[in-house]
């Protein structure tokens, strides 16, 4: 776990880019399924 953080800390900006595309998607298909 502790070398997941490290690694993490020095990827912050990649992390944080991920965390908002799953985000993205995430929204995306919520509003898809909403709409129908």
């Amino acid at each position: 776990m502790q070398a997941l953080e490290e690694r993490a800390k020095q990827e912050k900006r990649t992390v944080s880019n991920l965390c908002n595309l799953l985000l993205e998607q995430a929204m995306s298909e919520w509003l898809k399924q909403k709409g129908k």
